[in-house]
């Protein structure tokens, strides 16, 4: 997708349209066919080489990555998963590309990290923001830290945080603003 198509996706989302109706239809069937082939690999299931240049096309360098990380090493088909424990993940936003979750926490959502420069955002930063919207199953819990304020070099405290500029991309009745929470607060939440 070129940077006029990205931006007017964009732009789409805020009228609060499913993500699947805004893309060009040849750009989703085309990730829905790797789609199939990724959940073929993570089942076990032959991959034909048909469906191997068609994952390689469309992701290119990426392709490889993906085959090791849905393909089990021998060690991991003899290991079995002990489903009494939670599981926790803690990734970047590149690292979670690919991944999924019940509920998915992104901590530290605040201008100056993400993204970096509100007044001039980058392509890859709304691709990130993107990509940990979109890993999560049940619910997507959003935090911006007003509290984490480093010193500078100087020893004086930065500027206190401000909750991200994509805050304001999504649709109010898609979230709940809990406000400002001390750590009591927090522990008294439910997360169901």
């Amino acid at each position: 997708m070129g940077m006029e198509e990205l931006t007017s996706v964009v732009e789409a989302t805020q009228s609060g349209k499913k993500l699947i109706d805004i893309l060009p239809k040849p750009f989703v069937e085309c990730h829905k066919a790797v789609l199939m082939i990724v959940r073929k690999m993570k089942s076990g299931d032959e991959v034909t080489d048909e469906e191997m240049v068609k994952l390689t096309e469309v992701l290119d360098v990426e392709c490889e990555r993906v085959v090791e990380h849905f393909t089990l090493s021998e060690k991991e088909k003899d290991q079995g998963i002990d489903r009494s424990k939670p599981t926790v993940l803690l990734k970047s936003y590149v690292g979670s590309k690919g991944l999924s979750g019940g509920h998915v926490i992104l901590v530290g959502v605040n201008n100056g990290g993400l993204p970096k420069e509100p007044g001039n955002i980058k392509h890859h930063e709304i691709a990130q923001f993107m990509v940990a919207l979109t890993r999560t199953r049940k619910q997507c819990h959003i935090i911006s830290n007003k509290w984490m304020t480093p010193k500078n070099k100087s020893g004086e405290w930065n500027a206190v945080f401000v909750p991200s500029i994509f805050f304001d991309w999504l649709p109010k009745e898609w979230y709940i603003n809990l406000g400002e929470l001390d750590a009591k607060a927090v522990k008294s939440l439910s997360w169901d």
